[in-house]
This record gives structure tokens, C-alpha cells and sequence, in this order.
């Protein structure tokens, strides 16, 4: 019987070393992970108000194009930059939003 009681103490014995020669867990700071989910969000945020402004005129010159010839296509082109860009703008803030707390959560937990 004296094999299995060594072994058992082999075992716990090598698993206490090995929990004391691990890393130790350590949250990140805060500004560190604000730094790290700003430039996160920063770099993959989709939209943009010139982005949104060049589809919103394409959009709004076909459109004005279709419903009123040529002056509607002015007209439509005009409203559709506008309102693209605004739209564009939006989005990128909402896509930056998603994205940094996503970030900044994942470098907490990590």
C-alpha cells in the first residue's frame, strides 16, 4: 500500500509547484484597455459622412433621375449628399460605440 500513498503524494506535491510557478491573473488597467479600445474602434469602424455622402448622391440622382429628368437628379443628388452624410456619420458613431465596449470588456477580461 505504501506505492499508491507515495504516488498520490508524487501527484499533489508536483500540482502545488505547479501552481506556484504559473503567472499570476491580473486585470489590466483601465486606461490601458480605454487605449487599446480606442484604437481598436478607430481603426475597423465602418461609415463616415463622406462615405455616406457619395452613396447617398448616387442614390439620390438615380432616384431624382427616374421621378423628375434632369432637375430631379440635381435636386435628388443634392438631398441624397446631405442626407448620406448625415446617415454615414451616424452609423460610424454607432460602429465606434459597438466596437470600443466590446474591446475595452475583452482586454478587462483578459
Amino acid at each position: 500500500m505504501k506505492i499508491p500513498v507515495c504516488a498520490f503524494a508524487a501527484l499533489a506535491l508536483s500540482f502545488s509547484f505547479t501552481l506556484m510557478l504559473g503567472e499570476p491573473a491580473h486585470a489590466a488597467s483601465p486606461a490601458y484597455c480605454q487605449s487599446v479600445a480606442h484604437e481598436y474602434a478607430r481603426r475597423n469602424a465602418s461609415g463616415g459622412a463622406i462615405n455616406g455622402a457619395v452613396r447617398g448622391s448616387v442614390r439620390g440622382a438615380v432616384t431624382g433621375l427616374i421621378l423628375g429628368g434632369k432637375d430631379g437628379g440635381e435636386k435628388g443628388r443634392d438631398v441624397g449628399r446631405t442626407l448620406g452624410a448625415l446617415n454615414g456619420a451616424s452609423q460610424r458613431a454607432r460602429s465606434y460605440d459597438y466596437l470600443y465596449q466590446q474591446a475595452y470588456a475583452n482586454c478587462m477580461r483578459n
